[in-house]
């Protein structure tokens, strides 16, 4: 068997760096596979896990730019608050299950907005429609990844449906004002 390197950091969503990096060498095919998935989560296609897996993809010059970036995370994370709380605030289509939001509201930094909303099909053609991005975020419950095999064949009612229905709406420290906005004005005329 070959040998093989890994490197993991420390890496934060609100965080971003300029592109995954990380490193593995080895000589051995089944190695190589194993820690091609581990590295990500067990995955080695976006929200199919085919082992329990890291996050291990950033190296030292990613750090670097990060830590350059350091310097904006309180701003771009008080974007985030200001984000959730005006779509807390001016979303109110009863079609829409908004998140809790959190009673320490300082803390929470908003990596997601996602929302509830029965037959998410046509939420999304609408929001495609209107020129308003989206993410499904986890798509494949986790009971169904082959990653946790022994639990397949259970049936969790709950987490499927909230598979089915939960959808992410825009909420980074990039949005205007007007942006915010038309997401508000789409999401209430829908």
């Amino acid at each position: 068997m070959g040998k093989c390197w890994s490197f993991q950091f420390l890496s934060w969503k609100k965080f971003r760096s300029l592109g995954d990096a990380g490193a593995i060498t080895t000589n051995d095919y089944n190695l190589y596979e194993v820690t091609s998935h581990l590295r990500n989560y067990g995955s080695l296609k976006k929200y199919q896990n085919n082992y329990k897996g890291f996050n291990s993809r950033l190296d030292p010059i990613q750090a670097g730019f990060l830590q350059v970036k350091l310097k904006y995370l309180n701003k771009e994370n008080q974007k985030r608050r200001n984000i959730a709380l005006e779509y807390e605030k001016n979303i109110n289509n009863s079609k829409l299950i908004k998140p809790i939001m959190p009673s320490v509201r300082s803390k929470h930094v908003w990596h997601l907005y996602v929302v509830k909303v029965k037959q998410r099909k046509n939420f999304i053609k609408f929001l495609e429609r209107n020129k308003i991005e989206y993410l499904i975020h986890y798509p494949i419950p986790p009971h169904k990844q082959k990653a946790f095999k022994e639990l397949n064949h259970k049936n969790f009612k709950i987490s499927e449906e909230i598979h089915k229905s939960v959808i992410s709406i825009p909420c980074g420290p990039h949005l205007t004002d007007k942006d915010v906005k038309k997401v508000i004005t789409v999401c209430n005329s829908y």
